[in-house]
């Protein structure tokens, strides 16, 4: 099995980083083949008027993986990271945060 694993940044040492990097060795320990993917573009510190254009910029740089993520049998992120990815026919996991009630 083949998991894309969606992260929102490269943040290394935080708490989500920490528990992202669990599951991922888990799965890898079950026999799943795990890839991590990564925005490209982000802007950091931005005023709150521009978080909208951080989140645009965000899920069209992973659109413009899609391909890529496509070829997976499953789609996972944490919170919103996998919502660009709802509309295709692949299963999609979100786990953390108050998008996991709405999957």
């Amino acid at each position: 099995m083949k998991i894309a694993f969606i992260h929102s940044d490269k943040k290394i040492g935080t708490g989500a980083h920490f528990i992202n990097d669990l599951i991922a060795c888990k799965l890898r320990e079950k026999g799943a083949e795990v890839n991590n993917f990564y925005p490209q573009f982000l802007l950091t510190d931005t005023p709150v008027h521009f978080k909208g254009i951080n989140n645009i910029l965000f899920f069209y740089s992973l659109l413009e993986k899609r391909e890529e993520i496509l070829r997976h049998d499953i789609i996972q992120g944490t919170t919103y990271t996998p919502l660009a990815f709802l509309r295709f026919s692949k299963p999609v996991v979100s786990h953390f945060g108050s998008t996991t009630v709405g999957f």
